[in-house]
């Protein structure tokens, strides 16, 4: 259950314009949370909601996992040496500067549904505010369809190669180097995707 990596669905869905699939997913939603609710009653609500302050204090904030092993900017921030608060002003700008990226891609007539995926996937490692290595493998759904697309620029090829190994790689760049690899190569590839998706201007 991770409510956390479907943050920036809606955003993709409106800018789309699909919106027999925006409510379709919100009456999901609300339809399987009020089963759990019948069945489990109110107390496992509650206990959920009881768990938020002690997963943010110590999972996050006091790095009880590892900031290393974490993929999510706020703990990209705190493994440089970020205070707790500004780490977490980076995540906010980072998750409205994710969702302004991933709503731009996903109103462009010529953006491939190839590209609108990766760019959702890539938007939700610089949004979630939790993040593990293991979760990356949502990478595999959009790698995969570009794969199948074929036709690679020479750059796409390495660019491509370097996601796919992010879950691999990122927990020990992360751990023993120091380096937030994972944030760093989905703000990279949103910049390219939003790139590439740009019709190339003309001079008059």
């Amino acid at each position: 259950f991770k409510p956390q990596l479907g943050v920036l669905i809606p955003v993709a869905l409106a800018a789309g314009g699909m919106w027999r699939a925006f409510a379709g997913a919100a009456l999901s939603t609300l339809g399987l949370a009020l089963l759990s609710w019948l069945i489990l009653g109110t107390s496992t609500w509650l206990a959920f909601i009881d768990s938020v302050p002690l997963t943010r204090h110590a999972v996050l904030e006091a790095g009880a996992i590892g900031f290393g092993k974490m993929q999510n900017v706020f703990a990209a921030a705190r493994l440089l040496g970020a205070g707790i608060d500004l780490a977490w002003i980076i995540q906010g700008m980072s998750a409205l500067l994710a969702a302004i990226a991933v709503f731009m891609l996903w109103r462009k007539p010529e953006a491939s549904l190839e590209d609108r995926a990766l760019a959702l996937v890539l938007g939700t490692v610089l949004a979630a505010p939790y993040l593990l290595d293991y979760d990356l493998m949502l990478l595999a759904v959009p790698l995969l369809l570009k794969a199948h697309r074929g036709n690679f620029k020479p750059w796409e090829i390495t660019f491509q190669a370097s996601l796919w190994a992010l879950p691999l790689l990122a927990r020990p760049f992360g751990m023993w180097l120091f380096v937030p690899l994972s944030p760093l190569l989905a703000l990279a590839g949103l910049w390219l995707l939003l790139g590439m998706t740009n019709p190339p201007r003309h001079p008059n």
